[in-house]
């Protein structure tokens, strides 16, 4: 009679365990009565955002770059739940350093998104504004490959400390935008002191960018 009672027991919680499998199979949530629908899986393939560029890209400005930096905020507030992530850019980088290291770990990941922000250090070393160009477009067309990555170029104000004019600088970037068909954001409205508020601008006016229609 014991043992009995011990399978009565064991097949009761074996048919719990099924009714529990079965309710979450069936995309609700029950509890207290209440039934609450699970979001819809998104369709279509993964959102891939790389960024690529120097200081302004690495969270310069805000104390937790992990958190807060706009490439961040990019990513966790305008792209869908399926994005994943990659921050290649590294203190002090020039258009030559992305073309030789940043660009080929971007490929690796096969990026949808790219956005390319190089200027200060360049400026800041006095790189000839025709080697600048000419770097920059290779970095942009190596990203875009066949076409079916969107890049979209930054030009801003000089955000860190000694950097000089980046006019120049930022004037070949618009050429190369407009030779490769690489979308191009307009950052010299933010504030050089770069905080968390700049961040959040520029955030935004990435991720319109990266939206808008090409």
């Amino acid at each position: 009679m014991r043992r009995a009672g011990t399978r009565g027991v064991l097949a009761a919680a074996a048919v719990m365990v099924v009714l529990m499998v079965g309710a979450c199979s069936s995309g609700t949530d029950e509890i207290a009565g209440a039934t609450t629908t699970l979001p819809p899986e998104e369709i279509g393939p993964p959102v891939v955002f790389v960024a690529v560029g120097g200081d302004e890209t690495i969270g310069y400005g805000v104390a937790d770059g992990l958190r807060d930096s706009w490439t961040q905020l990019v990513f966790r507030e305008h792209l869908p739940r399926r994005s994943v992530h990659l921050n290649v850019a590294s203190s002090g980088a020039t258009v030559a350093d992305a073309l030789a290291l940043q660009v080929p770990l971007a490929l690796e990941v096969a990026p949808t998104l790219v956005t390319v922000w190089l200027a200060g250090a360049d400026a800041a070393q006095a790189t000839p504004v025709a080697a600048y160009e000419r770097d920059l477009e290779q970095v942009v067309r190596q990203l875009q490959g066949d076409g079916s990555t969107r890049v979209v170029v930054a030009v801003g104000p000089p955000i860190v400390a000694g950097s000089g004019d980046t006019e120049p600088y930022d004037d070949a970037a618009e050429r190369v935008a407009g030779r490769t068909g690489a979308g191009l954001v307009d950052l010299s409205a933010v504030d050089p002191a770069f905080g968390i508020d700049a961040h959040e601008v520029v955030a935004s006016a990435v991720a319109n960018a990266l939206a808008a229609p090409r």
